[in-house]
């Protein structure tokens, strides 16, 4: 019989996410839109502070619930990424399984209603003839934050080298910052699964702009980081959990432009 050891929500949240399995055929193109966001810009430099505030007030005594339960002997052939993605939907489905499906129940066995989900769940009306990747949603439905995917092996995608060239960084956050805006909503997040950027909308010089984390690599694991660099799955909980996910007001004027 095989033999297996519990996993708790501790150990899932500190879990390094197994390497996408790339095909060597895969699209080319990139899928960026149009939108360039233009508005006020700034590091979110106390995203990770508040990240491991959170994970404090979980008070995951003993690991927490568990979860579900590994091999000791060998890694599972489930836990090793046996799909073949080549385009944007195969990566989408990846991030579904391996981090929202694992947040999700993490967010349960810690008695938080907020759920990962399609955005066509939701009740929502706002986004029209648009349809974000990813969304974060309450209880009610109501929409909490947005997420956009992006495949990993597009230059124009690479987060990291985004963030040293401001004109590349707007142009890749023109997306999501129109979801949010649209929808009013406070968060949201760009991932293309190796590496996510969380966003936040905050008062920045007396307006409403737009304050982004550091790329987080999805493959640091726990015991590798330093001062609270915590591996994606902790990082992307801090925003469905905040009480209110919605905007204090909807950012008006000049935000974006069409390239």
């Amino acid at each position: 019989m095989p033999s297996g050891i519990a996993k708790r929500a501790q150990q899932v949240i500190k879990e390094c996410l197994p390497d996408l399995n790339v095909g060597i055929n895969k699209t080319k193109s990139h899928a960026l839109h149009p939108e360039t966001y233009i508005g006020p810009l700034v590091p979110w430099n106390d995203f990770e502070k508040e990240a491991r505030q959170h994970l404090v007030a979980l008070s995951l005594g003993n690991g927490g619930p568990v979860l579900g339960f590994r091999s000791i002997e060998k890694p599972a052939l489930l836990a090793i990424e046996q799909f073949v993605v080549g385009d944007e939907m195969g990566v989408q489905g990846r991030f579904t399984e391996r981090l929202s499906q694992a947040m999700t129940a993490i967010l349960a066995a810690t008695g938080s209603r907020t759920r990962f989900g399609d955005y066509k769940a939701t009740s929502d009306r706002c986004i029209r003839g648009k349809v974000p990747d990813v969304v974060i949603m309450d209880h009610n439905n109501l929409l909490r934050a947005v997420g956009e995917l992006k495949t990993p092996w597009i230059n124009q995608h690479n987060l990291e080298s985004a963030c040293r060239d401001d004109h590349d960084l707007r142009r890749l956050l023109g997306q999501p910052v129109e979801y949010m805006f649209t929808a009013n909503l406070k968060y949201g997040f760009i991932s293309t699964y190796d590496m996510t950027i969380f966003l936040k909308e905050e008062m920045i010089g007396g307006v409403w702009g737009i304050a982004y984390s550091r790329p987080i690599m999805s493959c640091t694991e726990w015991e590798q980081v330093d001062d609270g660099n915590y591996e994606d799955r902790v990082l992307v909980m801090n925003i469905p959990c905040k009480g209110d996910g919605c905007a204090e007001v909807l950012a008006g004027g000049k935000w974006r432009q069409s390239t």
